[in-house]
This record gives structure tokens, C-alpha cells and sequence, in this order.
């Protein structure tokens, strides 16, 4: 009887394990390289990628729009980095 109970028990750990972490998601982070207040919107835009200059056309970033709170808006400062789910 106990060779049955673990033959249940470890593959229902082992899928409750891979559920947990597989769940947890780390955020995502952003370089401000603009702010702007459009009808009443509080917006980011931010730069993913490893090159911390936008311009630079070596190595391309992700340009991305986020839509933030007003305390947000004025916590952060361009070129302060900005992490989201």
C-alpha cells in the first residue's frame, strides 16, 4: 500500500511544484525616455533591450507605452527605470 501512495503523491508534488513556478512571473522593466499627459492619460515611454540608448542603432530595443498612474507619473523622472506586469 505505501508503494501505490507514492507512486500518487510524487507526480502530484512534482505538478503542483511545476504550477507554482511556472506561475510566478518576474516584471518586466523599462528606461523612461519620454513622459507625456494626454486627455487626462498618464503615459511612459519606455525602452526594453540592453542598449540603455535608444538611439543607437547597434543593438534594436522594444518601445513601449504604458499608461501609469498620476502618483507614478510624478515619482519617476526619464531615464529612471520602470518595472511592470
Amino acid at each position: 500500500m505505501i508503494i501505490q501512495r507514492s507512486k500518487i503523491i510524487k507526480p502530484l508534488l512534482i505538478g503542483l511544484l511545476l504550477l507554482i513556478f511556472s506561475c510566478s512571473k518576474d516584471p518586466e522593466c523599462c528606461t523612461i525616455i519620454e513622459k507625456s499627459i494626454t486627455n487626462g492619460q498618464f503615459v511612459f515611454v519606455g525602452s526594453i533591450g540592453s542598449n540603455e540608448n535608444p538611439t543607437n542603432n547597434d543593438i534594436p530595443n522594444t518601445i513601449v507605452n504604458l499608461e501609469v498612474s498620476q502618483s507614478d507619473y510624478n515619482s519617476y523622472e526619464i531615464g529612471d527605470k520602470y518595472c511592470f506586469d
